[in-house]
């Protein structure tokens, strides 16, 4: 498997002045459960322990001449340093591409979920800010990792759990990567920001929307922002009063959802309240709740 580099999207910008090509292990390599009699590339092993384990085989890169070098004016072909950069960039980035589908082939994913992207999933990995996702019934047995009162307020309890840091742009000198501003409607005002990515799941398994997860975020901040603010103000979470929780309920958020929520114009398509959606089947006819209550 060959690829040529034309751009490092983790520093946005042109890779001159030359492209690279990168020889890849074949596909059929690329599964660590199958390989693990392959040895792992060294060099990759000093980078990423990750990438060593999924890219096993040989790795090789070489210098081209990119498409608009009609003259072949590069003066030299060989790969220096900031090209290694480039290459390990590139493999990051393909690891989590890749690793993400091999994930989702090996365990059984039916559960609709929502997941909260950070800054860095959404600048780097090209993700929505909030997204619907798959993940495996398993997941409605962990604990919940950030409390949501508002959610338990109106009947519509979440597990809410942390995802780690992408392997493309993880850097432990860059906390900023991992803010999520999103994270902070979940339990407002003293959920800290720096989450990363999280993922949302509804407690009785039932499917779960990105258009109700942004919905409760709307609704949280309508309902818990100080009265004495004005209709234009800008709201964080950080702003936001929990003890108007009392202002919250099921019926409430219900009435929001259909006459506001449904009918604002920005929204393409129809989504139905979360309170009229039913729990989802599995292949045996069962519903996918794991819960006792």
């Amino acid at each position: 498997m060959v690829e040529e580099l034309s751009d490092n999207p983790m520093l946005g910008r042109h890779i001159e002045p030359r492209h690279i090509k990168l020889s890849l292990p074949a596909v059929e390599k690329l599964c660590p459960c199958c390989n693990t009699e392959i040895d792992p590339s060294r060099s990759l092993v000093t980078v990423d322990q990750e990438l060593a384990d999924f890219f096993r085989g040989h790795v090789l890169a070489a210098g081209t001449h990119f498409p608009g070098d009609l003259e072949r004016k590069a003066s030299s072909l060989d790969l220096g340093p900031l090209d290694f950069r480039h290459v390990v960039d590139s493999l990051r980035m393909l690891y989590c591409q890749c690793e993400e589908d091999f994930r989702g082939a090996l365990i059984k994913r039916d559960i609709k979920a929502v997941r909260l992207n950070c800054e860095a999933d959404t600048q780097f990995m090209d993700r929505a800010g909030i997204e619907g996702v798959l993940e495996p019934k398993s997941l409605l047995l962990a604990e919940s990792e950030i409390p949501t009162p508002v959610a338990d307020k109106i009947g519509m309890p979440l597990i809410v759990r942390k995802l780690p840091p992408a392997v493309a742009w993880r850097d432990p000198r860059r906390p900023c990567r991992l803010i999520n501003d999103k994270s902070g409607m979940l339990n407002p005002p003293h959920q800290c920001d720096h989450t990363g990515s999280l993922v949302l799941v509804r407690k009785d398994g039932k499917p779960l929307h990105p258009m109700h997860v942004h919905a409760l975020l709307d609704y949280t901040a309508e309902k818990l922002k100080n009265p004495n603010l004005t209709g234009n103000a800008c709201i964080t979470a950080d702003m936001l009063l929990p003890s108007l929780i009392d202002h919250v309920s099921k019926e409430d958020f219900q009435n929001y959802y259909t006459t506001v929520w449904q009918t604002c114009p920005i929204h393409n398509h129809f989504v139905p309240s979360p309170f009229d959606i039913q729990a989802e089947k599995d292949h045996e006819g069962a519903d996918v709740n794991m819960n006792d209550d």
